[in-house]
C-alpha cells in the first residue's frame, strides 16, 4: 500500500509555510473560481425562440425574463474576469518579488563574499568589503 502524501524521494509533502506560498494558492484559487464563474456565464443560453401561441403580455414577460437573464450573465462574466485578473496580478507580484529578492541575494553573495564555499569569490576566502575593496579576514600562508 503506497502513501499518496509522499513525493518521489519518499518524504512527506510539506504544507505551505510562508506567506508567499499562501499568496500563490490564493492566486491560483481565484483564477480557477474566475474560470468557473465565466464559464457559467457563457454556457447558459441567452436567447429564446418566440412562441406564436403566447399572448402579447406573456411574450413580453418572457422577453423581460431573458433580458434580465442576459444582464445577470454579463455581470457573471465580468466578475469571473475580475477574479482571473486578480489572480494574475497576485501571481505576477509574487514572482516579481521572488525574482528581485533572489537577484539581491545573489548580488550580496558576489559583492560581500557570502558564498558557502571559501575561495569562490575573487579566489579568496571569506572577508569584508571596505571602501569598495575586498579584504580577506585572514591572509593565506604558504607552507
Amino acid at each position: 500500500m503506497t502513501n499518496t502524501n509522499t513525493n518521489d524521494s519518499g518524504r512527506f509533502l510539506e504544507p505551505p509555510q510562508t506567506s508567499l506560498d499562501y499568496l500563490i494558492l490564493f492566486a491560483i484559487g481565484s483564477v480557477f473560481i474566475g474560470l468557473i464563474i465565466s464559464t457559467i456565464g457563457y454556457i447558459i443560453p441567452r436567447s429564446h425562440t418566440p412562441d406564436p401561441s403566447l399572448t402579447a403580455r406573456q411574450q413580453e414577460a418572457v422577453d423581460t425574463y431573458y433580458a434580465k437573464l442576459g444582464n445577470d450573465l454579463d455581470i457573471c462574466i465580468v466578475v469571473g474576469m475580475a477574479f482571473i485578473g486578480l489572480g494574475g496580478i497576485v501571481t505576477s507580484a509574487v514572482f516579481c518579488k521572488t525574482i528581485i529578492c533572489r537577484e539581491c541575494d545573489v548580488g550580496d553573495e558576489e559583492t560581500y563574499g557570502l558564498t558557502d564555499h571559501p575561495g569562490q569569490v575573487d579566489g579568496e576566502g571569506y572577508g569584508t568589503v571596505e571602501g569598495g575593496q575586498y579584504r580577506p579576514l585572514h591572509t593565506p600562508t604558504s607552507d
